[in-house]
């Protein structure tokens, strides 16, 4: 597997449309949190505050450039060559996992140093939610790898991961919103489901969060890094599973 690691990485820094990406986040992440807008001098936001919102792009740009990126092995007989040369599909499906890491890896390195470049100070509560940030983008990429290796579409699997980056940001507002306004039962669901969703743990480090305004003493909606880092790892096996079960038993057309 290491050689199908190599050659994907390989392929991975030669792809432009990855580049045209890179450019797009450093430009904006530079631009929104140095905080020259209006909105952001009215609340009194702090770079930090706009560098953490803005990173949320991450998880739309997986959303396209994973299905993009691994639909390849579903074209021109891709995957039957190297099944051919003697690699599984769950080789194939793991290579992918790891390279995933990387790409997040590259563009989430390339959001911090553009947003420190901007004024952003990079102090814990920051560092906290990189490392957050990470995990939470490869859980939501396991879940994209799962659709593209089962569905073998990359159109569909674009479609249908724009609809769950969409799907899942507007979970954690109706979450967020629930779990501030109800008790009981109802707010722990709401609160366990905001820290399930890989979107919703990005969420809670956002300004966007209740906890972000919540007062000492008061109950917050993050379950904090420990446990949001295990859950995101769970999240990540799960799909993982579901997404190599039986897999070497599909007909490759």
């Amino acid at each position: 597997m290491e050689k199908l690691v190599k050659a994907n990485i390989v392929r991975l820094f030669k792809n432009k449309f990855l580049y045209v990406c890179f450019i797009i986040a450093v430009c904006t992440t530079f631009i929104v949190t140095k905080g020259d807008m209006e909105i952001i001098k009215l609340h009194s936001l702090t770079q930090s505050n706009c560098m953490m919102v803005v990173s949320g792009a991450i998880f739309g740009f997986l959303s396209i450039f994973v299905p993009i990126f691994e639909g390849v092995e579903y074209r021109n007989g891709v995957i039957r060559n190297k099944i051919i040369m003697g690699y599984s599909q769950k080789e194939v499906y793991f290579a992918h996992l790891i390279v995933n890491a990387v790409t997040i890896l590259a563009i989430e390195l390339l959001w911090f140093i553009a947003g420190v470049a901007s004024g952003a100070k990079p102090g814990a509560e920051l560092l906290v939610g990189a490392l957050s940030l990470f995990f939470s983008c490869m859980a939501y990429a396991a879940l994209v790898t799962f659709v593209l290796m089962r569905s073998r579409n990359t159109v569909v699997t674009i479609i249908i991961s724009s609809i769950l980056f969409y799907v899942s940001l507007m979970a954690c507002l109706m979450t967020n919103f629930i779990a501030t306004h109800v008790t009981g039962g109802l707010k722990s669901v709401s609160v366990l489901l905001e820290n399930v969703n890989p979107v919703g743990q990005w969420f809670t480090h956002t300004i966007m969060c209740n906890d972000y305004y919540a007062g000492a003493g008061n109950e917050l909606i993050s379950y904090g890094i420990v446990p949001q880092l295990v859950l995101a790892v769970l999240v990540i096996a799960l799909f993982t599973v579901l997404g190599t079960f039986k897999i070497e038993n599909r007909n490759l057309k």
